[in-house]
């Protein structure tokens, strides 16, 4: 299982296509998948549960064509660190490289987004 955490709406929020969303998704009945999104509403940062990472992703995507910020949950085995250093071997060979140099000094620095923002 892969949690969601539910950060924020944007203005114009579809409010309806979000509870569908997380009913698909998430396996929720109707008021629970409500209740979801109005403790979103209320800026509470509810968490969701989905079968796996790739339908996390899927989830995330789809809630931000509806307005809805939406990023993996973070748990005890969360480190962003780690998840940087995943998507940089990734990246790293299509980067220019001064632009490589600069983001592998920040992340070895622990400044992941920083580094992120500059790739």
């Amino acid at each position: 299982m892969q949690k969601v955490e539910l950060v924020g709406g944007k203005p114009g929020m579809q409010k309806v296509g979000c509870t569908r969303a997380l009913q698909a998704a998430c396996q929720l009945g109707l008021g629970a998948a409500q209740g979801k999104t109005d403790a979103l509403l209320e800026r509470r940062c509810p968490t969701v549960s989905v079968a796996s990472a790739p339908a996390a992703r899927r989830l995330i995507l789809q809630l931000a064509s509806l307005g809805v910020v939406a990023r993996f949950a973070e748990d005890a085995t969360y480190s962003p660190q780690a998840r940087f250093d995943a998507v940089f071997t990734q990246v790293a060979p299509l980067l220019p490289p001064p632009t490589l140099a600069t983001a592998r000094a920040l992340g070895a620095h622990g400044e992941w987004e920083l580094a992120l923002s500059h790739c």
